[in-house]
């Protein structure tokens, strides 16, 4: 028999990124996101960490889903994320209760870390531009505009042609 410390122990990071169909109405998404947290939290231990309302997006190309008898493609859904904190054992369990859902077009269940990456990737892009001077960068961006009179054309046209 385990004791609560082993148990508290072996929790693990996870996030789930989600494409809930289109088919929903956008009134229902609270209750569709409402449901993957009750089986995160409720159903199986877990803290959510963080997470990101779903939106409406175009998918890069068609996803297909089977639902009973019948095929739906969808070109777009609702991508929403959540990260959480959950006991290892448990993490089967809500993926086969995420399987299950007709509504989730398609899922994604990874191990993760605790720190927020999308917030230090951003911060390390800001740090790279900070480290180039804004002169440079103005000086690159100016199209050099030289006014020559056609007598200077020439004669550079001519210099050129001797060579």
């Amino acid at each position: 028999m385990q004791n609560k410390e082993n148990i508290v122990s072996e929790t693990e990071i996870y996030e789930v990124g989600y494409h809930i169909m289109p088919s929903v109405l956008e009134e229902k998404l609270p209750l569709e996101v409402s449901a993957i947290e009750s089986a995160i939290v409720e159903k199986n231990g877990g803290v959510i960490i963080s997470s990101e309302t779903p939106s409406k997006i175009e998918l890069a190309y068609t996803m297909a889903k089977k639902v009973g008898s019948t095929r739906y493609k969808c070109d777009e859904a609702y991508f929403g994320w959540i990260k959480f904190e959950m006991p290892a054992s448990n993490v089967n369990t809500l993926k086969t209760f995420l399987d299950a859902q007709d509504n989730i077009l398609r899922f994604i269940l990874i191990k993760t870390v605790r720190e927020n990456t999308l917030v230090g990737a951003k911060l390390l892009a800001d740090e790279k531009s900070a480290l180039i001077p804004k002169e440079d960068v103005k000086s690159e961006l100016k199209v050099a505009k030289t006014s020559a009179t056609e007598a200077e054309i020439d004669k550079t046209i001519d210099e050129l042609v001797k060579a």
